[in-house]
């Protein structure tokens, strides 16, 4: 006369969640096959004033449905103002995850991308991925 459920309740939620899980990672994979891609246009414009591309790693959808591919930030180096992508070829699948979601990165996550823009900068490229890399 204990409190019933025991092991198969457990094993039966258990089931449950990753069904529904399987439903959800399909939907997901559904509706990410039938997205547009997006490309870039000659009203998709940085802070800056340059025309945005398709970033380091292509278009990625966000939780509002909408597609990023650079997400600029700006900040003062030496006393000089630089915008910077957030998205670059080393961004990790948490940020990019946390991003996707409108969330602001930690500050060591943004620090790395300044260090991959600065790099690049003092080699005479833009931060931004060239559409011809």
């Amino acid at each position: 006369m204990g409190g019933g459920g025991g092991k198969g309740a457990d094993t039966s939620a258990q089931e449950a969640e990753i069904a529904r899980q399987r439903a959800e990672a399909e939907r997901l994979e559904s509706e990410a096959s039938t997205k547009e891609v997006w490309a870039p246009n000659a009203r998709d414009l940085r802070p800056d004033g340059t025309r945005k591309g398709s970033g380091w790693l292509g278009s990625i959808p966000t939780a509002d449905g909408r597609i990023m591919t650079e997400q600029t930030a700006e900040m003062t180096v030496d006393g000089k103002n630089i915008s910077f992508p957030l998205i670059h070829p080393g961004s990790t699948k948490e940020e990019l995850d946390t991003l996707a979601k409108g969330h602001k990165l930690p500050r060591e996550s943004v620090i790395r991308a300044l260090e991959q823009a600065l790099k690049r900068k003092k080699e005479g490229r833009s931060p931004y991925k060239d559409e011809e890399e």
